[in-house]
């Protein structure tokens, strides 16, 4: 609570002010959010908590110490934030919203104040206080903040009710989060108001004049206005007409001429005016016009406004809100569907099915929706998402890299088509109206991993971290932190500081895990290599990177010159320094300084190099550290068992086992050494162990459903791969065969990961790659960069807050990929009608036919695999001329496969796209993370 809030607070039965006992933790007279007012008078006093006044809470004064009882008050009444964030994402989780409070920033009522705001800066001084007396959703008040920003406002909220309460209030509108000129009290409009007479010179009185009493109401909010001041109530239900259809509108209902013939009496002799106006004229307004009454008007709302006498007559100017600031925010329609990824626009079944009911109360906002046309442009989605996540005007025009007035005019346009709502708010305000009209809330992503390991402290005080399925073994938090410590001091005496690099060559190993985690506290970049490659494919990568410590499973013979390497514990360790020996000297010596750079390099991860030499992508500690809370918010992770069978090497096994976890407070499996290549004893060891959730390529699947699984899984909730998507009919088998939901994922080492990812809702996606993650906007685009709609193909690009920082040492490898804040994925896909992204293939997976047209083969390839008898399937092209070939890895005869496919699709795929050479090969080569190596396929010909 501001000083200027306390100096116009008086008692409101003795008319006296009060006495402050301050017990705030700030500076005195900064601002107050802990202490006691006392009426000298009545010696009632009223508690601050939080920066609240409550009178609602006002009492004798207490016997007992004040800050004993202020402080006990404060913490029964507020909740500590995480728990406030528990309670609002249950509420989502359950579709429980406020229509109005969703609706209220493009609401008729709200926006008939726009066409007085330039008679009001012309009327209001500098410090003077606006009165908002019905802030329920927080909106009002905010607008009137950013409105009139050399003003002061106050604004009332009844008591510890309704939509926000005190706990909603602190948690959204705290005075760290709220505007500077902007404070709350709680009080309730039906008794006398704690404020000074003549101490406001504009009171904004939204739906208060037809809802509090008026014996109360209206001669307390006179008595504070000055006499100069300005009194508007927007929205006040007339008796002039009746809704058609009819519906019940309730509170207090009164002819036009009523209220005019009251006012007019109310203002005689007062240098005042008033004016009835019909709300709807208000909001249709589309250019300047006089100010005048319109009591008899055949409306049945009306916005009433006292105001100075020459008023009469001075021009209304419309579409103030349009009048755009550098700090404008705009917020997102609740009424519209707007597909930001494929950019189509629906106006049906919104607002969780409820807005037909809201739209039959508001006909003249029904009418106004037929504005907001069938899509956007890609420029337009840009916009539209940058906006989305609470970039203001200008932050949006640096993103752009255009300049401010092209910008503006873009998002004035948008704004025109109601698809977003401008104001001038606070960050804190926008993501609350974002959580109204869509249940969705700000995301806590930590920037770098210091903030990810010091959450996990809590979360896992009675949880495992890590369980190794070799042994059994298993680490709580603080017992790997003590090991994660040590690590980190060995580092630092082997000369590692921030910005060395380490490599791991590994398979998943729990020490492998724990220097990982080292080595990202200390601002060290990881870099791990797969275990399987040739020792001469290592080296040569250990020297592309340019490490400086090696940590490993194996012995290599080669290394680069000096090079250390340290061998992981396990029963065939030689001829490397073993882990446990390194780090023992270091256990229980306190680490180095914690280190938190969000754009430090966490790791390079070398793509498989199935379309060429391997490259060195570059991800941030803020790229990896919001890749892995994405994966788990997309898949609604929380306490999950977690096993992830994709290797270190690869972005999926390095996050899912190493990130995402940590991010959901997940308990870390650790495979077992002997099960890499066994899925089977895999799966086995994972029901035992309890898990929940597993993380996979499809190849691995492919193995463990060859042979029938002898152990169902009661807990398992998911089995997740990426890669390719598993055609709809192997995807049904498995899940029947397995009792659990399978899904997919997309995402490339470039694009930080996941982008996309089918929902395990229910609803069909199978065969498809899902829906685009909360904070990636995935646009499948023609050559020109503009979207192609549903159905039609093109090019998948992807723009997200966890992209790679590049290429290492490959700036112009860097340049053809990541253009204009794009990663262009050189995938090809579609959107289908229910909004999935469906993937076709790689640009330069097509394959020429005879006839010169190109033929993607991934389709064909699921069809084949889908069909009984084949456990794995590619196709490509052979002899001269060339021909369509399938490549069979078989269970059964090849011909009887070959006659089976051709009845079950021979007719609808048509002879251009069935294979006219049929052959059956042992298996076919894959890369770790299970995709075809497709120049490798001639040679099994």
């Amino acid at each position: 609570m501001k000083p200027k809030t306390l100096s116009t607070l008086i008692c409101p039965s003795c008319r006296l002010g009060y006495h402050l006992d301050d017990f705030s933790k700030s500076a005195l007279g900064i601002s107050v959010d802990l202490g006691v007012l006392t009426c000298p008078g009545c010696q009632i006093a009223i508690p601050v908590c939080h920066g609240f006044p409550l009178f609602p809470e006002a009492r004798p004064l207490p016997e007992r110490p004040l800050i004993s009882w202020v402080e006990q008050l404060s913490s029964e009444l507020f909740d500590i934030p995480e728990a406030y964030r528990d309670f609002l994402q249950l509420k989502s989780e359950r579709g429980i919203m406020d229509l109005y409070a969703a609706f209220q920033p493009f609401n008729e009522s709200t926006r008939a104040l726009y066409p007085f705001v330039d008679l009001l800066r012309q009327s209001l001084k500098p410090g003077d206080i606006i009165l908002d007396t019905w802030c329920r959703t927080g909106w009002s008040a905010e607008l009137l903040a950013g409105l009139f920003p050399e003003q002061h406002v106050i604004a009332i909220w009844e008591g510890n009710s309704n939509v926000l309460g005190y706990r909603g209030f602190d948690y959204w509108l705290n005075s760290d989060s709220r505007p500077g000129n902007l404070d709350f009290i709680f009080t309730h409009p039906d008794h006398s108001l704690p404020l000074a007479s003549n101490s406001v010179a504009f009171v904004h009185g939204l739906d208060s004049l037809h809802r509090y009493r008026h014996l109360s109401f209206i001669p307390e909010v006179l008595r504070v206005c000055r006499d100069d001041g300005v009194l508007i109530f927007p929205h006040n239900h007339l008796s002039n007409s009746q809704p058609d259809p009819f519906f019940e509108r309730g509170c207090h209902q009164y002819q036009g001429g009523d209220w005019k013939r009251w006012l007019e009496k109310l203002t005689a002799g007062s240098g005042r005016s008033a004016w009835v106006i019909p709300e709807v004229v208000l909001f249709e307004q589309k250019s300047p016009s006089e100010l005048a009454d319109d009591h008899d008007s055949h409306h049945y709302n009306a916005l009433i406004a006292i105001g100075p006498s020459d008023w009469e007559g001075k021009l209304l100017t419309p579409e103030a809100e349009l009048k755009l600031d550098a700090q404008s925010r705009f917020v997102t329609n609740p009424l519209v569907n707007l597909n930001l990824h494929s950019g189509a626009i629906t106006l049906h079944d919104t607002l969780s099915g409820e807005s037909e009911y809201l739209l039959d109360r508001h006909p003249c906002y029904r009418e106004r929706l037929s504005v907001c046309g069938a899509s956007v442009t890609a420029r337009e989605s840009l916009f539209c998402w940058y906006a989305q996540q609470g970039y203001t005007l200008d932050e949006i025009t640096l993103v752009l890299d255009e300049t401010f007035s092209s910008v503006s005019e873009l998002a004035r346009s948008l704004c025109q088509r109601e698809l977003l709502h401008p104001a001038k708010i606070s960050e804190a305000m926008f993501h609350l109206q974002q959580y109204h009209g869509f249940g969705v809330l700000p995301d806590e992503v930590p920037s770098c991993f210091a903030e990810l390991w010091t959450s996990a402290q809590k979360n896992y005080a009675d949880r495992v971290l890590l369980h190794w399925l070799n042994d059994g073994s298993e680490l709580g938090y603080d017992d790997a932190d003590f090991i994660v410590a040590a690590v980190r001091k060995g580092l630092e005496d082997a000369g590692l500081t921030s910005g060395c690099r380490l490599a791991i060559c590994s398979h998943h190993h729990p020490e492998a895990t724990l220097v990982i985690w080292g080595a990202w506290l200390s601002g060290i970049t990881v870099v791990p290599i797969d275990p399987e490659l040739p020792q001469s494919r290592v080296v040569s990568l250990l020297d592309a990177a340019g490490v400086d410590l090696l940590f490993a499973d194996r012995s290599l013979d080669t290394l680069p010159e000096k090079l250390s390497c340290i061998q992981f514990d396990h029963e065939e360790a030689d001829g490397a320094e073993i882990f446990s020996d390194w780090l023992e000297p270091f256990l229980g010596l306190p680490g180095p300084d914690i280190y938190q750079d969000p754009q430090s390099i966490a790791a390079v991860i070398f793509t498989s190099g199935s379309t060429g030499q391997p490259k060195g992508v570059m991800l941030s500690q803020r790229a990896l550290m919001a890749s892995g809370s994405e994966m788990a918010s997309h898949y609604h992770w929380r306490h999950e068992v977690l096993l992830s069978m994709g290797p270190l090497s690869m972005m999926s096994g390095l996050r899912n086992a190493c990130v995402a976890p940590l991010a959901s407070a997940s308990t870390i499996l650790v495979p077992a050494t002997c099960t890499r290549r066994y899925p089977t004893t895999a799966w086995e060891q994972a029901v035992q162990a309890g898990a929940t959730v597993i993380t996979t390529v499809p190849s691995w699947l492919n193995i463990l459903l060859a042979r029938p699984v002898s152990q169902s899984a009661p807990v398992l909730k998911q089995l997740l791969l990426t890669g390719t998507p598993l055609c709809p009919d192997l995807q049904r088998d498995a899940e029947m065969q397995l009792g659990v939901s399978i899904g997919n994922y997309y995402g490339l080492t470039e694009t930080g990961g996941i982008c996309a990812g089918t929902l395990l809702d229910g609803i069909s996606s199978a065969g498809t790659l899902g829906k685009p993650t909360m904070n990636a906007l995935v646009q499948i685009v023609d050559e020109h960069g503009e979207l192609v709609g549903i159905g039609g193909s093109g090019q998948i690009r992807v723009r997200s807050n966890q992209l790679m920082s590049g290429y290492l040492n490959n700036p112009e490898g860097t340049a053809a990929i990541l253009r204009d804040g794009w990663i262009w994925t050189g995938d090809q896909g579609y959107w289908d009608d229910r909004d999935n992204l469906v993937l076709i293939g790689r640009s330069d997976d097509a394959i020429k036919l005879r006839d010169g047209s190109l033929f993607h083969p991934h389709f064909l390839e699921q069809l084949l695999v889908a069909t009984p008898g084949v456990s794995d399937a590619a196709v490509t092209l052979s002899g001269n001329p060339v021909k369509l070939t399938a490549l069979l890895v078989c269970q059964d005869p090849l011909d009887e496969i070959q006659a089976l496919f051709l009845a079950n699709h021979g007719n609808n795929l048509g002879p251009r796209q069935l294979p006219e050479v049929w052959s059956e090969v042992e298996s076919l080569p894959r890369n770790s993370n299970g995709k075809i190596q497709r120049k490798a396929l001639t040679d099994l010909i």
